[in-house]
């Protein structure tokens, strides 16, 4: 048993010293398919009638939303990793944290290109996630040298698997005509906050145990990528605490009917959208624009009835 656990951990590690040695090239074929799969959600997305209701920016947005919801239960495969290493007495955490969980540095860093410019949390959220990511790749230095890779690392990027999951809420309640599945969706979300909370302390704890091995560059990065991490979190539990179903389906969706049968107005709210698109926020930030598009929307439906 200890020769095959010798072998199994002999191949990881190879397989791990194959991905550095040819990271451009693993670069080039993760960064493709996340561009092949975020143009398949974008064409999903087309199904729903709201998705013309919304500026271009939010509905990218809602495409990676739907790409990150289709690469989480990848992720969820650190938690297959961590049972078969307690069960076996072998080590496959780098075939997890390079093949799998790569897929979250790739994503950020098609992000990062993509959706620029970025809000500055959410910049420094991938700034601080490609220093971690050249941590590992690059420099070498984590996990520690000599160390294994740890199990909160592994349990901390499965937990991002289901919090990219909750995120899934933000395409919810902005397409959804039925404003119960609204409300559940957000149920769930909250159900799931906690996991973003314990990531917040597995985070710290992986900054700690970096401190006392000594590994100071392996513990700068965690620590700034936690503050950036934290913030994140506060704020996008914050958002969904404070979020007004009733009121924002009422002046969104309730108004996709009344647009949809004035077809001049359809037509003054789609130039509208085009000669905004270049200083529409991106990400979430774009929910001030299009409330206030939505604001419009609904004035000049009410201008209609009155001269009915």
């Amino acid at each position: 048993a200890a020769s095959w656990c010798d072998d199994v951990e002999t191949a990881a590690q190879n397989a791990k010293a194959f991905f550095i040695d040819h990271r451009v090239i693993f670069t080039l074929g993760y960064i493709t398919v996340i561009n092949l799969l975020i143009e398949g959600m974008q064409r999903f997305l087309l199904r729903y009638e709201g998705v013309a209701h919304l500026a271009p920016e939010v509905s990218r947005q809602l495409a990676y939303r739907c790409g990150q919801l289709f690469l989480s239960p990848v992720l969820l495969l650190g938690f297959v990793t961590l049972i078969f290493n307690a069960a076996t007495g072998c080590d496959i955490s780098e075939l997890y944290l390079f093949y799998i969980a790569s897929w979250l540095v790739f994503f950020d860093v098609h992000e990062y290109v993509r959706c620029w410019p970025l809000s500055k949390p959410v910049l420094g959220h991938h700034v601080m996630a490609f220093g971690i990511g050249v941590c590992f790749i690059d420099l070498e230095v984590l996990p520690a040298p000599g160390k294994p890779i740890s199990p909160v690392t592994v349990v901390f990027i499965s937990n991002i698997g289901i919090c990219w999951a909750s995120d899934f809420f933000h395409v919810i309640y902005r397409l959804s005509s039925d404003i119960d599945v609204i409300k559940r969706m957000r149920k769930a979300y909250f159900c799931l906050a906690p996991i973003r909370l314990v990531n917040v302390a597995l985070l710290l704890s992986a900054v700690i145990l970096n401190g006392l091995n000594k590994n100071w560059v392996g513990m700068v990065f965690p620590l700034l990528m936690n503050i950036a991490y934290a913030y994140n979190t506060a704020q996008a539990i914050k958002f969904v605490w404070r979020f007004n179903i009733e009121q924002y389906f009422e002046t969104h969706q309730a108004q996709w009917t009344v647009v949809t049968h004035v077809p001049s107005k359809v037509s003054s709210y789609s130039l509208s959208v085009a000669k905004e698109r270049s200083t529409t926020p991106p990400g979430l930030r774009g929910d001030v624009f299009v409330d206030e598009l939505a604001e419009q929307m609904r004035q000049n439906s009410q201008d209609d009835t009155r001269r009915v």
